[in-house]
């Protein structure tokens, strides 16, 4: 029973808290459009702020907590990445050039072998 209660208390504060920041994100917007006879720079640091507000609020939450969690890991597994060399990068681009070009080669000679079979042979075209 107490870990049910302790979930339903984290599940309403997670919406509570997903609710103020979607809020947050509407003000931003309908400030963005009311606001009309201000400039344009009030408007956008109106909305701007808005949106950071927002993001900061949702991040405080239990998915903006796992999309952090995420995003560390993310970067971990980022780091661990063995990069080409431009040596490598080069050699590898001049291969997919020229598999490229030789299944193109390939695919046109296809295609007008096919041509070939089809009109001259088959239907006697000329």
């Amino acid at each position: 029973m107490a870990n049910s209660s302790t979930q339903n208390a984290a599940f309403r504060r997670d919406h509570v808290i997903l609710s103020l920041g979607l809020s947050l994100f509407a003000l931003g917007v309908l400030g963005f459009v009311f606001l009309q006879h201000y400039g344009s720079v009030v408007r956008l640091l109106c909305l701007a702020g808005s949106v950071l507000a927002a993001v900061v609020v949702l991040l405080f939450s239990a998915p903006g907590k796992e999309f952090i969690a995420f995003s560390r890991n993310a970067y971990i597994e980022v780091r661990k990445v063995v990069w080409p060399t431009p040596q490598e990068t080069g050699k590898m681009t001049l291969v997919v050039f020229i598999f490229a070009l030789v299944m193109a080669m390939y695919l046109w000679a296809s295609d007008k072998a096919i041509e070939w079979l089809i009109f001259s042979l088959i239907l006697r075209w000329k």
